[in-house]
């Protein structure tokens, strides 16, 4: 890959490594001169509100990123051909995003940038395993948690060993690993690893360890190829209609298999958090669901087309007394990975410093917010852009009225320029802080 041969991210996205501050300033589209030159990277430092509520739950937080959770199947729900099972009332009755795209679209990639709290750098190796694997970074999602003693655990349904997880995991903060070895070996297993009911039990059984606040970060296997349910699951309704079967251009027992992996997967992820809101849990845990990308080989998608190519949603189930001001959250509003750990740092944490790319949803600021994926995809509530990273050339969009979700080609604005910039920028700042000494905990 590109960046084993030492690309320069920087130079590539038209910056100098000796004016780092133009960097800053573009990402943040503020004032190069109210950016420190001697640590521009300053400029990223957050600081959580006071929080009483916060203060007094200290809630644990459950992050969970479900394998091939891509929005576009959802809109095909209904009785008959119920993909989202139990999932659905919790979707509904809670905040959830659909305009979400993912940082990646593989798996390993969109983990460590929901994690991370940076940009990946589009075809760049995975820093799992890259040499940058082995540096503890300030700027880790897990570390505001474990400065404010929380026990940060990632929990994998797989083999924690997989892409090197067991030694960038803890370099990024996390106290405790948990792969399907550290898990009863009498459960039923797939290719990949246990089936997802059995490892949202043990998310159960982690809370119930002992009274540590935690941070709990968890990654599914079971929508995954090839795509075999456990075998005491029964299937609901999954009757495909003359539209839908139109729309499916892969193979069609691949397809209805696929179906089936991503109704059992939702379900459940409904079950639970249907059994978390009935237990002493309720009150003084938040939970954030997303997919790590899009599901593949069913449906073909134009051009015009590539939110539903790359969208995956984001849901935030809040206990009560911890619910910002619902009236401010606009869920339209475009997020990516980098979004999440902003959003959920905001929720639980009072009074907590935190180095972050990304935004809080669910604040006012938040409402014109641009999104992007590495593959090229930069986005808002207005326009969208298509950028090719190895050509460097870029198209505009604006969104189709009477289709919200595609693209219509149309003359480049100020607007535009302002998120392309924004998105190369962003590049820019992976590396410039992946290389920092400053940034590196010693």
């Amino acid at each position: 890959l590109k960046e084993n041969r030492g690309m320069d991210y920087i130079a590539k996205m038209g910056y100098s490594k000796e004016d780092p501050a133009r960097i800053f300033s573009d990402y943040l589209n503020i004032d190069i001169n109210n950016i420190d030159k001697n640590v521009p990277e300053k400029s990223l430092e957050r600081k959580t509100k006071y929080n009483k509520a916060a203060e007094e739950i200290k809630p644990n937080v459950i992050l969970i990123v479900m394998e091939a959770l891509g929005t576009d199947l959802m809109h095909y729900n209904s009785p008959s051909f119920n993909v989202l099972g139990e999932f659905k009332q919790h979707l509904d009755q809670d905040i959830t995003f659909y305009n979400f795209m993912p940082g990646h679209i593989g798996t390993i990639g969109s983990l460590e940038a929901v994690i991370t709290n940076i940009q990946r750098m589009p075809s760049s190796k995975y820093l799992s395993q890259s040499k940058y694997a082995y540096n503890k970074y300030f700027f880790s999602g897990p570390m505001p948690y474990k400065n404010n003693n929380y026990e940060t655990v990632f929990m994998y349904g797989g083999n924690a060993g997989w892409r090197n997880s067991g030694s960038y995991m803890p370099n990024l903060g996390f106290d405790l690993i948990m792969g399907e070895g550290s898990m009863s070996k009498e459960y039923e297993r797939n290719e990949w690893g246990i089936y997802d009911e059995y490892l949202f039990e043990n998310i159960f059984k982690v809370l119930e360890k002992n009274d540590n606040k935690k941070f709990i970060y968890v990654l599914t296997t079971s929508n995954h190829p090839p795509y075999t349910l456990p075998s005491e699951y029964k299937k609901m309704p999954l009757e495909i209609t003359e539209e839908l079967k139109n729309d499916i251009t892969g193979d069609m027992k691949l397809s209805e298999m696929r179906f089936a992996a991503y109704q059992y997967a939702c379900q459940k992820a409904g079950e639970f958090l249907t059994k978390l809101k009935k237990s002493k849990y309720a009150d003084n845990t938040i939970v954030a669901i997303t997919g790590d990308h899009n599901f593949w080989s069913v449906f073909s998608y134009t051009t015009e087309r590539q939110l539903d190519r790359l969208s995956v949603p984001f849901y935030i189930y809040v206990p009560e007394k911890l619910k910002p001001d619902v009236k401010k959250i606009d869920t339209k509003t475009f997020g990516s990975h980098s979004d999440i750990m902003p959003t959920l740092y905001e929720l639980s944490l009072s009074n907590t410093v935190y180095w972050a790319v990304g935004k809080n949803l669910l604040s006012p600021e938040a409402s014109n917010n641009t999104a992007s994926n590495d593959v090229g995809i930069i986005a808002n509530q207005k326009y969208a852009v298509l950028y090719n990273f190895n050509s460097d050339s870029a198209k505009s969009y604006s969104w189709n009225k009477d289709k919200p979700r595609e693209m219509v080609s149309c003359e480049q604005t100020k607007e535009h320029e302002t998120m392309l910039k924004h998105y190369k920028s962003g590049v820019a700042i992976t590396q410039y802080m992946l290389k920092n000494d400053r940034a590196i905990i010693k």
